[in-house]
Order: structure tokens, then sequence, then C-alpha cells
């Protein structure tokens, strides 16, 4: 796994660094996968610092202790973090998330994990996903629904696949699908194709 390819996922990523050392790693890290300060700057010209923030757009910059003390305080964020030690180790558990709210949940969680997903795990989505949804929520066969568009050939971005599940039709399609027992595949298909 590579910051690049984490980014490319998501619009926005916090990375916590919990000392100097992991920071000066992170930031060596960023700077040979290409990443630039806003001022187009090299990752290199900044300081250790406990938190990051990367963007899409290859980009790289502190995140301010004011915001991440309030974040931490009130446990209110929408912004995906990442712990740069387990990161490094390859762990999934270095996603940290605490969303405010199931629907940005999904959308968060999906960003995330989708990257990380080994090919066993996306053979046994790829079989779920072709099953009838028995035992499986609305919320969550609109999340399997979403990770599947993004993990489609159509290679959509989070927030292309939440665009095609919201589109004018397309809500009232996926709670049909769902009643009428259509798999995921076959109703995010369709959403695929032209969103419901």
């Amino acid at each position: 796994m590579t910051l690049k390819r984490l980014a490319e996922y998501n619009r926005y990523v916090w990375i916590v660094c919990s000392t100097d050392e992991l920071a000066a790693e992170f930031l060596k890290k960023a700077a040979k996968e290409g990443f630039t300060t806003p001022d187009g700057g090299t990752p290199k010209d900044l300081t250790p610092y406990p938190m990051y923030g990367i963007s899409g757009d290859m980009c790289v910059g502190y995140v301010s202790r004011t915001v991440a003390g309030l974040v931490k305080k009130h446990g209110i964020h929408i912004t995906p973090q990442i712990d740069f030690e387990k990161f490094l180790k390859g762990r999934k558990s270095c996603i940290l998330l605490n969303p405010y709210n199931e629907f940005e949940y999904f959308h968060k969680w999906n960003a995330l994990v989708a990257p990380f997903m080994s090919y066993r795990e996306r053979k046994s989505f790829d079989e779920l996903c072709d099953r009838e949804p028995h035992g499986l929520s609305l919320q969550e066969y609109k999340a399997y629904i979403h990770r599947f568009l993004i993990l489609s050939p159509w290679h959509y971005t989070p927030d292309q696949a939440l665009e095609r599940m919201t589109w004018e039709g397309s809500p009232e399609y996926i709670a049909e699908c769902y009643e009428q027992g259509e798999s995921v595949c076959g109703c995010a298909v369709e959403l695929g194709f032209g969103g419901g």
C-alpha cells in the first residue's frame, strides 16, 4: 500500500504520527512518492509534526493542532485518519475513523477499505454481490453497492460512486432492488451504466 494509492481513493486523509521519527519517515515517503507542499516545495521541507494531511491532488501539509484537538474532544470527524506506524506495517487497524453519522460512515469506510482488500477478500466480496441480499440491512446493501462501484471496471472514486447512487431516481431504484431481492451486482451495474 502506498500513500499515493490511498490518496487516489480519498479526497483528503489525515496521517497521524505518534513520534518525530515517524513524522520524518512519513515526510520521506511522501517525497519519494511525488507529493508536494501547497507552495510547490518538497515534503522534506516540512518539520516533524503530529498530524499531516494528504489530498487526491498529491499535496501534503500540516493539520492544525486546534482542529485536531477539537475533533478529538467532540468526536466529530468526517475525514479519514491513518495511524502511520500501523500503516507502515500493513495493518488494516491503521484506519482511525469516528464519523458523525451512518451515511458518512459507509462512504468513508468504503473509501478506506477498498485499497486494502486482499485477493481472498475481494473474491468473497464478489461472491456476496452475486447473491440475493438476505441478511443485509438496506444501509449495508447501499454500502456494498457503493464499494462495488469503486472496485468495478469503471473505477469510480468514492464521491463519483456516491453521486451515481444519489442521482434523481437512484435512491428509489436501490430501495426497489432491495425489496425485490436483487443482488448487489445487479443493482450496481444498472447504476454504473445509467444511474438507475
